[in-house]
């Protein structure tokens, strides 16, 4: 175990470096990320027709907002998001905005967007029949993916 420097009067000197660089060799920690399982229960599927959805911030969904929307089949959701946008473009124009002022209200609208796009795709998903199956974690898509077939008891044969 390491022990931090302490002076004479026994004060830590150094407790910054023996709280977070302990002596050793380091290794890069791979970034874990958070997925939800949604499975269909009325699939033939061994694996459910599993679904797989990262927990956070999307920017795919922050910069293609109602493309993103329909590349994951929320019909709904990239109509609402269409409306939106104009009504933000609308109110940006009749409240006479400028340039300045339109970027910041539609740097917010995609913020907003960004961070609220995948629960509504969990949202859309329970919609549509699937339950929560689990909550796995990976460093990409395919780890979280590996970790949940690894470990469901219904796929094995």
């Amino acid at each position: 175990m390491y022990e931090p420097e302490a002076d004479r009067q026994g004060r830590l000197v150094n407790h910054r470096r023996a709280c977070y660089n302990p002596p050793g060799p380091h290794l890069p920690v791979p970034l874990m990320h958070v997925y939800t399982v949604h499975i269909d229960p009325l699939s033939v599927a061994p694996d459910g027709d599993a679904v797989l959805v990262r927990e956070g911030f999307s920017w795919p969904a922050a910069l293609l907002t109602v493309l993103w929307a329909l590349y994951h089949g929320l019909w709904d959701w990239a109509l609402v998001l269409a409306a939106a946008a104009l009504a933000v473009a609308g109110f940006a124009a009749l409240t006479g905005l400028d340039e300045v002022g339109q970027a910041v209200l539609h740097l917010g609208y995609m913020a907003v967007v960004g961070y609220l796009a995948n629960d509504w795709r969990r949202w859309s998903l329970g919609r549509r029949g699937h339950r929560l199956a689990d909550v796995v974690t990976g460093a990409d898509l395919s780890a979280a993916e590996r970790r949940y077939l690894d470990r469901a008891p219904v796929l094995v044969t």
